[in-house]
């Protein structure tokens, strides 16, 4: 892949990797306290967001250097066609996941907004931060980027896991912003407001896409003993 292609994936890469969590954990710790606290939590906040992006990026660095050419090396479009054309054991699997997907479709129309994120120590706030590294490697957008980097000069994926981190952690990006220009309460209420709003229409879009997907695969799975092959698309 060229360059210029790859820069191109970049942005939408990152925006599959969204995550407004961290930026919000960090606003609830920079909420604990005033006056000299404050200073503290500030730095806190700036620490926690260099590790948090940088460490991402250097993980993602490592992972393509360790496993990079491996994994794109993989033939995914046979696996999936395997996995897709594998008969009764495929038509298993929909109704698997059918009901996984129904259930938390269910779950999430039922459940009731989550309550607010409970204010950390410094050490808490660094502990967080290694585990948001941690889980991104089961990221999928994260890992694509990893195969393609493998293809890429090392400068090249130098810049690609940077800016992967800071499209990916925007808000977060943005909090340390303007925690550096003392802006931060203005912000970090902004945020609050934004998310509130946001979060109820997020959760109903996660919710029906999980109803959506799980009933067709359900359909598909229970007319294969009746149709067969006979149906467009099915398996073989």
């Amino acid at each position: 892949m060229s360059t210029s292609s790859f820069l191109g994936l970049l942005f939408p890469l990152g925006l599959g990797g969204f995550d407004p969590a961290p930026a919000l954990i960090a606003a609830v710790y920079l909420s604990g306290g005033g006056g000299s606290a404050l200073v503290s939590r500030r730095r806190g906040v700036l620490l926690f967001g260099l590790i948090l992006m940088g460490g991402t990026a250097a993980w993602g660095l490592a992972l393509t250097a360790l496993v990079g050419a491996s994994i794109a090396q993989i033939p995914w479009s046979d696996i999936v066609h395997l996995v897709l054309h594998a008969g009764v054991w495929t038509a298993l699997g929909k109704g698997l996941l059918a009901v996984g997907l129904v259930a938390f479709g269910v779950y999430k129309l039922r459940s009731k907004p989550s309550p607010e994120t409970k204010s950390r120590g410094l050490w808490g706030l660094l502990l967080v931060a290694l585990g948001f590294i941690a889980i991104v490697t089961a990221d999928l957008p994260f890992i694509a980027t990893v195969a393609l980097a493998a293809e890429q000069p090392l400068w090249m994926s130098v810049l690609a896991f940077i800016l992967w981190s800071l499209i990916s952690q925007s808000p977060l990006f943005l909090l340390c912003l303007a925690v550096l220009l003392h802006r931060d309460a203005v912000f970090t209420v902004w945020l609050n407001r934004v998310w509130s709003r946001v979060a109820p229409l997020v959760g109903l879009t996660v919710a029906v896409l999980c109803l959506g997907v799980g009933i067709s695969l359900g359909i598909d799975a229970l007319l294969y003993p009746l149709w067969g092959n006979a149906l467009p698309g099915n398996f073989q």
